[in-house]
């Protein structure tokens, strides 16, 4: 006579960490002393590159793209970090026509994005185009504004939704206006654009998704008589409007980003004035609670002894890979103000707790009364710490149940083969 035969389904293979559960609740460790290199240029000489945009790709790979103006017209460029060396500079798109301010991201799909501005089709608008199994698409035009797009940024969210937003700016009766508008990418369409700032000085939003799931959303304003940077964050509904910073000088150009430790980083720009103008200087602050507190600010660049330089235009990441902060800007720093490039400045390495599961697996999918069901699964570390680990296996019919727990021990940068029973 046959036995019965009973479906098995596997929910999810889940790790958490019993000391990273407990620092959960409580706040993010604080930054401790951080250290900076003296940094490099990764630009030629005898041209300009500036608007430094960075990202991390799913292989570990760092991309910086960038505007140049060694053609006939600024076009865009970009260079890859391997963790070992930076490969030789890519030109992203023709200098037929002005390219400038480009962003980057790697969507949902593994495709990589490029967003820029351009005045192919008169005023300046936003372009873009992906990148797939080692090609770069064609050019697509994205805006088609009265006045003129720029400086886009971007975030994937890991829902699936692609934020876009980017500085409007028009001239009615002779005065500039500036708002922030924004779009979103889902399954290779475009949502109509819309307006996100009401002021009419918002200007070089800069978005991201924190660990938390929070979007944050950091851009510069006047509101008091000179330009100050500030944020608002959505966590369901956007927030109220926080201020940054409060300076009589004009601060703009925000860059804003969470370590790998949960910290929040906000870079800026600010325009120090000096006799005849202005020199621009970076400068930063971070957050371990979220925004809640802010640190108090701490000036990135410094001028060699006996050059005036000019910074702009922060970009930073913190990189898995050797666990430094990236820190990449346009300067005239090569040859004491001979020439301005991108360079980049890394920190002494941040550490960090980070654990997931991958690899989950379940057998047999059908089995009978009384069989084994065996599953495996792989426990990572890339974090800096030793991990102790549990690894929880359940059952899924009309709700979960909890079959088997396992207990690890892994070292930083390993990975541990589980299986269970």
């Amino acid at each position: 006579m046959m036995r019965g035969k009973i479906s098995t389904f596997l929910l999810v293979v889940l790790l958490a960490a019993a000391f990273l559960t407990v620092t959960n609740l409580a706040p993010v460790r604080p930054v401790g002393a951080v250290t900076w290199s003296s940094g490099t240029s990764l630009t030629p000489f005898g041209s300009l590159e500036d608007q430094p945009y960075v990202m991390e790709d799913s292989k570990s790979n760092l991309w910086v793209a960038y505007e140049s103006s060694r053609l006939a017209n600024f076009t865009i460029w970009m260079r890859q970090y391997n963790s070992v060396s930076w490969l030789p500079e890519q030109q992203l798109t023709s200098s037929s026509a002005s390219g400038a301010s480009p962003a980057l991201v790697q969507l949902a799909n593994g495709n990589v994005m490029l967003v820029w501005s351009s005045n192919k089709a008169g005023n300046f608008s936003l372009y873009y185009k992906t990148y797939a199994a080692g090609a770069w698409s064609g050019e697509n035009r994205l805006t088609a504004p009265q006045g003129r797009d720029s400086t886009p940024t971007l975030s994937q969210l890991r829902n699936g939704t692609l934020l876009l937003y980017w500085t409007r700016e028009t001239l009615p009766a002779g005065s500039v206006i500036r708002y922030i508008f924004t779009k979103t990418y889902n399954n290779g369409t475009w949502s109509p654009e819309r307006q996100f700032s009401t002021g009419g000085s918002e200007e070089e939003s800069s978005v991201f998704q924190a660990d938390d799931g929070t979007i944050w959303n950091m851009y510069a304003a006047n509101r008091f008589g000179s330009l100050d940077v500030f944020y608002k964050t959505y966590n369901g509904a956007w927030s109220a409007e926080f201020r940054l910073t409060s300076n009589t000088a004009d601060d703009y150009q925000p860059w804003i980003m969470q370590d790998l430790n949960g910290t929040m980083w906000a870079f800026w720009t600010r325009c120090v004035p000096v006799a005849g103008g202005c020199e621009q200087n970076i400068f930063y602050e971070t957050s371990t609670n979220k925004g809640a507190n802010w640190s108090p600010e701490v000036t990135f660049t410094v001028d060699p002894t006996g050059c005036t330089i000019q910074n702009s235009r922060p970009a930073a990441i913190h990189y898995n890979k050797d666990k430094m902060m990236y820190v990449f800007w346009g300067t005239n720093l090569t040859s004491c103000g001979a020439d301005y490039d991108v360079w980049v400045r890394t920190s002494n390495p941040i550490p960090f707790h980070d654990v997931s599961a991958s690899n989950a697996t379940a057998g047999p999918n059908s089995l009978t009364e009384g069989g084994t069901v065996r599953v495996n699964a792989t426990a990572n570390n890339p974090g800096s710490y030793n991990e102790t680990v549990n690894i929880n296996a359940y059952y899924q019919n009309a709700t979960s149940v909890l079959f088997k727990t396992m207990t690890t021990t892994i070292k930083p940068g390993a990975s541990a083969f589980v299986q269970m029973s």
